[in-house]
């Protein structure tokens, strides 16, 4: 978290968006750039403290189904199973209530 604020410091209070990947993303970081005038969007990884449950993957999920979660403060997370050979998929985002999500292949072959 503390390279990220860092590396943002210089874009504070400009309403900017932050893209990270999962080893930066969380749900702290989301609030703290709030705070800064900035959102974010993110891959979140599984092992996160921070997922609710009911995001994790499931045995019972079906294919190509989305579980959605809001925060009271305008965090957004969404659980994707994109396919029965592709692992699951989880992102963070702080930009409102609108959410669109595009899964491409890991490894073509």
């Amino acid at each position: 978290m503390r390279v990220v604020l860092q590396l943002t410091e210089s874009i504070s209070g400009s309403g900017r968006n932050v893209t990270t990947d999962n080893f930066f993303t969380s749900y702290q970081l989301s609030k703290e750039l709030t705070k800064r005038n900035l959102t974010l969007v993110g891959t979140v990884r599984g092992n996160r403290k921070e997922i609710p449950l009911d995001m994790l993957p499931a045995a019972d999920r079906e294919v190509k189904s989305s579980v959605f979660g809001f925060s009271a403060d305008g965090a957004t997370m969404v659980s994707y199973v994109p396919s029965v050979a592709r692992r699951w998929c989880c992102c963070l985002h702080s930009i409102g209530t609108t959410l669109s999500c595009q899964m491409t292949a890991e490894n073509p072959k």
